[in-house]
């Protein structure tokens, strides 16, 4: 059964055949979970590359996997490849190994001095995938990348890390600075537009305005999707999820590049095929146009794409992400105890807001309370509350906390639709102690955010920039 997994995996790499072996693999794979003790430690490494290799979720047998490594003390004579390997391919069997991967990331720590920079890469590649930041092991690999040269890593390579950086939310100036100044002239020309709109986007994760940079790109992705490519079609070359994530950075950034900003809607508009996981994205750079937080508008678009980015305003697709759900329920429940008025979970765009309305002087509906206009009672008196969950700040955590690029962008668009919002930090929530301390602190919180002015949400035309909270470059 195991050399199945391994003659199709071979068949995959050599044929990149997109054969569809679902329905058997699963079988395979639920077999191979029964008698997995069978194997040696050497064959389960190589059989999870292979199922990892084909792609088909396999959770049963992850959970082997995970269950046949972490039970015996044969991990210690595991090369450092190897447990690189299982950790990769635990993110791609779709099975829950944290405890595996933490336990590996504990044996990986004192020798990633050792690592070759491949086998680094990869290594940071897959905690990206698996969003894991095992806090032991970042630290090493944060000291051994800022003594190598990034300059001398493979493109490829380079491209990687930069991605599994984002992903991870991990802020690093000794790792990321080289890193970014490695992408030299020569390097972007020889790059194509997935991997030109790939550093923009990981630019705008990780909330870096690097502006020498984000001017070489966007020229050379202007040169070949506006001055090369009129008449002709990119979607082949430029995924339709790549360009909804080039918008989403374009408008955090808000660069003056109206044309190239033009171009990719139309590109989007001409594929007719637009990817759901990039709905969020889309939704989101429609709501920046309109609040005017972009240097382009609608007029500039043309009213064909105005028309189309309208009707992606009310497309259904996959929900927001609610991470640290326990969390952010804790908190709706306590706003819900305190408020004369409460509403979980109302759509605005593409975010989902729980709103929350209280007052000193009781719980009776103020004078103006519209219920014919929900929308416009709950902005004019209700407060968003935001948990603001471990994954809305940058890593490492640590004071002084930075939220994330996209804490930020949806604080900016929220306020310019004139709806006020408390921002509940988990780190502060986790200090209060019994259900009278976190009533009374989101009390304040919630009446200090219900009397704040809104600033003013502007574009400076100059420099082709949204004044909001400050953009920062990477220290």
């Amino acid at each position: 059964m195991a050399r199945i997994l391994a003659a199709c995996a071979r068949w995959k790499r050599r044929c990149d055949a997109n054969a569809k072996w679902g329905h058997m693999l699963r079988e395979v794979g639920g077999k191979l979970a029964e008698e997995l003790d069978l194997l040696g430690l050497p064959e389960v490494v190589a059989l999870a590359k292979d199922a990892a290799q084909l792609g088909e979720p396999q959770v049963r047998l992850a959970s082997a996997i995970g269950h046949r490594v972490g039970v015996t003390e044969e991990e210690i004579a595991l090369s450092s490849q190897d447990m690189i390997d299982l950790i990769g391919a635990s993110g791609q069997l779709g099975g829950k190994l944290h405890m595996m991967t933490r336990a590996l990331a504990d044996r990986l720590e004192p020798r990633t001095a050792m690592l070759p920079n491949k086998s680094l890469v990869q290594l940071c590649s897959h905690l990206g995938a698996l969003n894991m930041f095992p806090h032991r092991l970042a630290a090493a690999l944060d000291t051994v990348l800022s003594q190598r040269d990034c300059g001398q890593f493979p493109v490829e390579d380079r491209l990687r890390l930069l991605q599994a950086f984002g992903r991870l939310r991990w802020r690093s100036p000794a790792v990321l600075s080289p890193l970014l100044e490695s992408f030299s002239a020569s390097v972007l020309d020889g790059l194509g537009v997935e991997s030109l709109g790939g550093i923009i986007y990981e630019l705008y994760r990780l909330d870096i305005w690097d502006e020498n940079l984000a001017n070489a790109v966007c020229s050379r992705l202007h040169k070949i999707l506006v001055q090369n490519g009129v008449g002709h079609s990119h979607v082949d070359i430029l995924s339709g999820k790549t360009a909804a994530n080039l918008l989403l950075a374009l408008s955090y950034f808000a660069v003056s590049e109206k044309e190239l900003q033009r171009r990719l809607v139309q590109e989007l508009l001409r594929s007719n095929k637009v990817p759901q996981e990039a709905l969020y994205q889309l939704k989101t750079f429609e709501m920046a146009v309109r609040l005017g937080h972009t240097s382009v508008t609608l007029k500039d678009l043309g009213g064909l794409a105005a028309r189309w980015l309208f009707s992606v305003r009310g497309a259904s697709g996959i929900p927001e992400p609610r991470g640290e759900s326990a969390f952010a329920e804790e908190v709706s429940n306590v706003a819900k105890n305190i408020s004369w008025h409460h509403q979980a979970e109302v759509e605005v765009g593409p975010y989902l807001l729980d709103f929350a309305a209280v007052s000193r002087d009781g719980y009776e509906e103020p004078d103006g309370w519209d219920e014919s206009k929900p929308g416009r009672s709950l902005a004019r008196f209700c407060v968003a509350v935001e948990a603001d969950g471990p994954s809305h700040f940058y890593r490492p955590h640590g004071r002084p906390w930075h939220w994330t690029s996209t804490s930020k962008l949806r604080h900016r668009l929220l306020s310019a639709m004139r709806i006020r919002v408390a921002h509940v930090p988990f780190y502060d929530w986790l200090q209060l102690e019994g259900l009278a301390q976190k009533e009374a602190y989101l009390m304040e919180l919630l009446l200090k955010a219900h009397s704040t002015e809104f600033a003013s949400l502007s574009i400076d035309p100059r420099a082709g920039n949204a004044r909001g909270p400050e953009q920062r470059a990477l220290r």
